[in-house]
């Protein structure tokens, strides 16, 4: 797994994921979630500083 990236399709049945890094956590499992709510907040954020940068 490269550090910030998440396979979107891991979240296609449901809004958790299993996911593992033996580099940074080994032997242990991690479970991520989608929030979209969150999802959308960050979203919104992001396009509001990179438009903030454009001006």
């Amino acid at each position: 797994m490269t550090a910030g990236k998440i396979n979107r399709t891991l979240f296609d049945e449901k809004d958790l994921a299993e996911v593992t890094d033996e580099e940074h956590f080994p032997g242990e499992r991690l479970i991520v979630c989608r929030t979209l709510l969150l999802a959308d907040e960050r979203a919104r954020k992001r396009e509001e500083l990179l438009n903030a940068t454009h001006a």
